[in-house]
């Protein structure tokens, strides 16, 4: 669904994404569970499905992301 850094996936996911899959072909991203890139913060391994925010160690639904610094 997404592709690219999102400031506020609460505009198409309005609870926030409690799953998410990350592609073996591409970078890490960083998730926060804030919208701005705000909030806790996790790194996110490419090739890794996420099932809940306690996989990605949050305890909150992601609300932005980007690419891992």
């Amino acid at each position: 669904m997404f592709d690219a850094e999102c400031k506020d996936v609460t505009k198409s996911l309005p609870d926030g994404a409690s799953s998410i899959v990350v592609p073996k072909d591409t970078e890490a991203w960083q998730v926060f569970t804030a919208v701005s890139f705000e909030g806790n913060t996790a790194t996110l391994s490419p090739g890794t499905k996420y099932e809940c925010p306690t996989d990605m160690h949050l305890n909150d639904p992601v609300k932005s992301f980007r690419k891992a610094p």
